[in-house]
């Protein structure tokens, strides 16, 4: 659409297209590499860049010395700084942290302008976009199991975070991260059906899909582990080879689960969900009671599988070591 593949490729439109990013030399100031060409008018670049929290002073240093987000959004209020033009944004979220990445959103739909644009990042794509078209040839990993749109979540009237939008696919692990009491496990919950919750806002889960929770406590897992996989319709082969793959040491396969360590509670427990023939997995911190070396256990496991998850966690570095994306809650104050 921008051109590029040669005259014998292209789309036919009375439009004139911008891509985003654009190459812009690493040595001189944006400033200078933009100042002959024609359509360049500096008041409106400011004027984008003020949008999205960027101070125009970074257009007089070295482009090259900036960092990757701030490159990435000086790009883009170049894209729409430009009149008559339409932007083909080819993934704008690329070198952001969460809270950029939520600049952009927001700075993308107040956008007076049409655009176009490519990402991995779902989650950022069901708040930007209207309509969506699925390029990908593999049905059955891009599957989307759930998608939520401008939701808030309330108990006893009381709300607890608004402004939520969330796709979860069939692969890859998706993290809710936000400040205690700001709604993460009570989401979950509400997935699962607690009908004390209510959930405002546009939403779409699956119809007749298996899900696997992992709880935060513990105290309702008992007995022997034989009679708990038969209690839960575990196929128990399977589940013992979870449990020696998350290190659970031989001498706890002879105890009662409620004589167990929190370490050996929580392995159990993780076994038993990864064991679950399920399409989605709601997990809240896993990583509690799991030392070091139980968590790399369990990071190598999640980082190969890749299920269809959403992770509760206040644990930043075992988030970063397995999620493909993370999602922040606004709590209301």
């Amino acid at each position: 659409m921008a051109g590029q593949l040669g005259t014998q490729r292209g789309v036919k439109s009375p439009l004139t297209f911008t891509y985003y990013p654009r190459f812009l030399p690493k040595d001189e100031p944006a400033y200078f590499s933009l100042m002959d060409e024609a359509a360049f008018e500096l008041w409106r670049l400011e004027k984008e860049m003020n949008r999205l929290n960027l101070s125009p002073d970074l257009l007089y240093q070295p482009f090259g010395q900036l960092s990757g987000g701030e490159q990435s959004k000086l790009l883009l209020s170049l894209a729409f700084s430009q009149d008559g033009v339409f932007p083909l944004l080819d993934e704008p979220t690329n070198h952001l942290d969460g809270a950029s990445r939520q600049e952009v959103a927001d700075y993308l739909k107040k956008s007076n302008s049409g655009y176009i644009v490519v990402s991995h990042d779902r989650t950022f794509l069901a708040e930007v976009s209207d309509h969506v078209l699925d390029l990908n040839f593999k049905a059955d990993y891009h599957q989307t199991l759930f998608t939520g749109r401008d939701l808030s979540l309330e108990i006893a009237g009381r709300t607890l975070f608004q402004g939520l939008n969330l796709a979860i696919a069939s692969r890859g692990i998706v993290a809710l991260t936000g400040p205690n009491g700001s709604g993460k496990s009570s989401f979950l919950a509400w997935l699962l059906g607690n009908k004390d919750f209510t959930c405002q806002g546009d939403w779409d889960l699956q119809t007749g899909i298996k899900i696997s929770y992992l709880p935060q406590d513990l105290s309702s897992y008992h007995g022997y582990l034989p009679a708990f996989a038969k209690e839960h319709d575990l196929d128990y082969e399977h589940f013992l080879n979870q449990m020696k793959k998350l290190g659970l040491e031989r001498e706890a396969f002879k105890q009662k689960i409620e004589e167990m360590s929190q370490g050996q509670k929580k392995r159990v427990a993780l076994a038993k969900s990864l064991t679950e023939e399920a399409s989605l997995y709601l997990w809240d911190e896993p990583a509690n009671y799991l030392d070091l070396f139980n968590q790399d256990q369990l990071i190598k496991l999640l980082a190969k599988e890749q299920p269809a998850m959403l992770l509760v966690d206040h644990d930043q570095a075992f988030i970063e070591a397995v999620a493909k994306e993370r999602v922040n809650l606004r709590p209301v104050l």
